[in-house]
């Protein structure tokens, strides 16, 4: 009956040990249980900026209009005689130091 009693004793401490070890234990597990639940909102969030990326992609090779704004936009050019404004935040540019 003590043999039990001491085996028994024996592997609760050794499951206690192996439970709150920092590197094999329930805390681990934990942590790389979070590590992943927050990788698959990652993976998601990727997931949709990829389509609307593509769905860009779409629309700059096979609309015009979408190239030109893009060209526009992005590289800030524009035609010969049209005159470019240019909008600046108010906590923005060189303005905004002298306020």
């Amino acid at each position: 009956m003590k043999a039990i009693w001491l085996i028994s004793a024996f592997f609760a401490v050794v499951i206690f040990s192996a439970a709150n070890d920092r590197e094999s234990g329930l805390p681990m597990w934990f942590e790389l249980r979070q590590e992943r639940v927050e990788s698959g909102k990652r993976i998601a969030l990727l997931r949709s900026e990829v389509e609307k990326l593509q769905v860009e992609v779409e629309a700059l090779k096979s609309d015009s209009v979408a190239t030109e704004r893009a060209i526009r936009e992005v590289l800030e050019f524009a035609q010969p005689g049209e005159t470019v404004v240019r909008f600046v935040d108010q906590g923005e540019g060189p303005t905004a130091r002298l306020n």
